[in-house]
């Protein structure tokens, strides 16, 4: 018996993956949910990669829907029962460095007095460094896994090719 493929399965739908369940976080790394994970929802497309981060919070003007984009712009529409008008808003994808924040602390060390701090992204296609010097200085580096490889392949391809010829 064949299963049938859900949007899911054929990318016309992201796939919701909340962040917080029973109080604990994170997939491959599990911590205790901190205030501001609750709520999130990551949408995923068919190859499991997050698109977007999306909450709702009460704000004094009322609820305000807070995405960030993990790619692409995203367009957001609000969709009644008689029409879809598009709001003000478009989520612009982040800047690298910003996205730290939405990162998962997945370990720490100390080296001379300098204090090193591990981040990995949702998907765990990439992974920062920050370190705090004893001075109280900072350095934080940032790779993406999918670059670093296509790089390595791209390379491993070019000499492969000079040793052919």
């Amino acid at each position: 018996m064949t299963r049938q493929l859900t949007p899911y399965d054929t990318g016309a739908r992201l796939e919701p993956k909340v962040w917080v369940t029973k109080g604990i976080t994170g997939s491959e790394y599990k911590r205790p949910a901190e205030d501001d994970d609750y709520g999130k929802v990551d949408f995923n497309n068919d190859e499991d990669t997050t698109e977007a981060v999306v909450w709702m919070v009460h704000d004094s003007d009322g609820y305000t829907l807070r995405c960030y984009s993990m790619g692409d712009p995203i367009k957001v529409v609000q969709d009644t029962d008689t029409d879809q008008r598009p709001l003000s808003a478009v989520a612009e994808p982040l800047p690298e460095d910003q996205l730290l924040f939405l990162y998962e602390q997945i370990a720490t060390a100390e080296n001379d007095g300098a204090k090193i701090t591990f981040f990995t992204s949702p998907t765990r296609t990439a992974f920062s460094c920050e370190i705090v010097f004893p001075d109280g200085t900072k350095a934080e580096e940032t790779l993406d896994l999918r670059e670093l490889l296509s790089d390595w392949a791209t390379g491993m391809i070019r000499d492969h090719q000079a040793v052919q010829s």
